[in-house]
């Protein structure tokens, strides 16, 4: 018996061979034709009540391998998602990152010139220790708003591109069914390519 599989997947079809055994029954003694005629009635009676069944054994099996392969496509757009969810994070974060530092830049160059403005104006009235001292203050200030946002951020950058780390190595092109001899081939491919 050869069954045929057709997919929409795949241009070509796939072939089953299936040789179904016939049961023979040995008479001991003559053998008439009448004989012959019933022995050969009950293989025909015998290979249609076997023909159901190995087609339903074969439905139940090609049911359960795209059921199979219906989770795993269903597993890969889920990790596609996440993906682009990381990705999109990613570069948010990136970007808010630059434009803090940019901020904070800004902020110590204009404090930088207040402070040079501030010592020509207070050089006639105090001390240069003074102003060295209101300069160094500021500037620590600066320097431990400068570390928090970095801290902040690199925390965020650091977590996201491990986790960029982990799914880029699952992004990888995949095989088509058509490099497979067999479907079990392919989802045992697919099935490992998901675990690891």
């Amino acid at each position: 018996v050869t069954l045929e599989e057709s997919s929409k997947f795949d241009d070509d079809s796939v072939k089953w061979q299936l040789v179904l055994s016939r049961k023979k029954i040995m008479h001991a003694s003559t053998s008439s034709s009448s004989s012959q005629h019933a022995t050969s009635d009950t293989n025909t009676a015998v290979t249609q009540d076997l023909l159901p069944k190995v087609i339903k054994q074969v439905k139940d099996k090609f049911a359960s391998e795209k059921q199979e392969r219906l989770k795993l496509e269903e597993r890969i757009s889920a990790l596609e998602q996440l993906c682009t969810k990381l990705t999109k994070k990613l570069v948010k974060v990136t970007n808010d990152f630059k434009l803090e530092k940019e901020k904070n830049m800004a902020s110590i160059d204009s404090l930088s010139q207040e402070q040079k403005s501030e010592s020509v104006s207070i050089g006639f009235l105090e001390s240069e220790k003074e102003t060295k001292k209101l300069a160094s203050t500021q500037c620590l200030e600066l320097k431990t708003k400068v570390d928090g946002l970095e801290k902040r951020w690199g925390n965020e950058l650091h977590v996201l591109n491990q986790k960029m780390d982990d799914i880029r190595p699952k992004l990888v092109r995949l095989k088509t069914r058509r490099d497979f001899a067999s479907e079990q081939a392919f989802v045992d491919y697919i099935t490992n390519k998901l675990e690891h």
